[in-house]
């Protein structure tokens, strides 16, 4: 009865949690380079009375590294990652990895991401655009030519083993980026988010309704003990 129990709130924390990776994801449909998060569930068959209740437990999540649409912006400082492989920029916590590939031209001429973070050039640094430029061109490998000078080239690196998900977009490793191998820039345009809205929307409507099972549950366990006290209170 008590593991019954046990079991049945540890469902709910599990679904709970589900609930809200979810919701994340729907969040950030539209925002680029978003990579989707899944949760890792155990499912643990359980008798409940003469029924078997199939109860989720949490096991953590991981992040879905598969590509997302790629949309053609015409933006010049906007870049595509096309391959296994992540851009890096520099903050004030360290280097962080990134799919987002809007980028500007801070008021020092570094090349930055939208929050100001300085994109990291190959083989560490950062690269400066010329105030007057006019044309820049960045090349498949991350070449970044101003007006046909080359200023420096914007660097692939390779997805760590132990990433971690941050804020706004970030990933976390450890050690220095690696420099990837096997992808390239596609210039004036983004990759979009790979999360699916329509099958978001079913798997919350799904934890929707496992929580109200789960609840019902719980609701007939605890009439059930009130029944058995009431009975042993009258012997």
């Amino acid at each position: 009865m008590e593991s019954s129990i046990s079991l049945a709130l540890a469902a709910q924390v599990a679904l709970r949690r589900r609930m809200d990776v979810v919701a994340n994801n729907i969040a950030n449909a539209n925002t680029t380079g978003f990579k989707l998060e899944a949760q890792i569930v155990q499912r643990l068959d359980q008798p409940v009375g003469d029924t078997d209740v199939a109860y989720p437990l949490d096991r953590g999540s991981y992040t879905d590294l598969r590509p997302g649409p790629i949309t053609v912006t015409g933006n010049p400082l906007d870049v595509a990652v096309v391959g296994d492989a992540l851009l890096a920029v520099q903050t004030p916590q360290g280097s962080r990895l990134t799919r987002d590939g809007r980028m500007t031209r801070a008021a020092d001429g570094t090349l930055a991401d939208l929050s100001g973070h300085a994109v990291t050039a190959a083989g560490g640094g950062t690269i400066q655009i010329p105030e007057q430029a006019r044309e820049i061109t960045i090349a498949s490998d991350g070449t970044v030519t101003a007006d046909g000078e080359e200023v420096g080239q914007i660097g692939l690196f390779a997805i760590p083993s132990d990433l971690q998900r941050e804020a706004d977009g970030l990933f976390s490793g450890s050690g220095a980026p690696v420099p990837a191998t096997d992808a390239t820039l596609q210039q004036g345009a983004l990759e979009q988010a790979n999360v699916q809205p329509i099958t978001e929307l079913v798997d919350m409507m799904e934890v929707q309704r496992g929580y109200e099972r789960v609840q019902r549950l719980l609701d007939g366990e605890d009439e059930r003990i009130r029944k058995l006290v009431e009975r042993a209170v009258r012997v």
